[in-house]
């Protein structure tokens, strides 16, 4: 998607009426455009290609071009920059394996659920590098709400609603039968494969 390509999606994105001043629009309007190039660079960069490859495969492909544009629409209204790039990351993984694109496109709906604190404790949970046993302390994860406000207990539910984390009941009503859990918490949290695969897709934008 070129500059000007992108400069006419966020023309059209701007609501009619915008309730600001001139020069808080045309602020506005920057800011979406500086974030919408950048998203695509980070899509390039990720997956090793051009800027004409991208707009080929999304001339080509409708599928593709559909799950960059929902990417493009949530990235250049997030101030969160791992947020955004977890979004190019998944562009630019259905770029790199479109055979997946059904999943990609699954994952980029889950995570327009989700906002930047979710993603940060899906990641948290799953990420074996800070956990080398698999399991995660609740007191750990408890310890990003840094104001106390109970933020964490928020996210839990809303991953869990989305399949990327689960408690045992849930597997052992839905789960197939060799499925291995990713995490176990004391309190009974349990990762899913399908959150194990999303956190892949996520993890560079945090522990790089």
């Amino acid at each position: 998607m070129s500059d000007n390509e992108i400069e006419l999606f966020i023309e059209g994105g701007l609501p009619s009426g915008f309730p600001l001043s001139a020069k808080a629009g045309l602020k506005v309007r920057r800011t979406w455009e500086r974030r919408g190039k950048e998203f695509t660079e980070t899509i390039c960069a990720k997956c090793s290609n051009e800027l004409a490859d991208l707009e080929e495969r999304v001339a080509d492909d409708d599928s593709f071009a559909d799950l960059l544009v929902d990417g493009l629409d949530r990235a250049i209204r997030s101030p969160d920059d791992e947020y955004r790039e977890v979004l190019a990351s998944i562009v630019a993984n259905a770029f790199a394996d479109h055979a997946k694109i059904d999943q990609y496109q699954r994952l980029m709906k889950d995570v327009q659920d989700l906002d930047p604190f979710d993603l940060r404790v899906l990641v948290a949970a799953y990420s074996q590098d800070r956990h080398p046993a698999g399991k995660i302390s609740p007191d750990e994860l408890y310890l990003m709400d840094t104001h106390g406000l109970g933020i964490v207990h928020a996210s839990l539910p809303r991953l869990r609603a989305l399949g990327l984390i689960a408690i045992v009941e849930d597997l052992a009503r839905l789960a197939p039968p060799k499925q291995t859990p990713a995490i176990e918490t004391d309190q009974g949290w349990i990762g899913t494969t399908w959150g194990s695969w999303a956190y892949e897709q996520c993890r560079d934008a945090y522990e790089s």
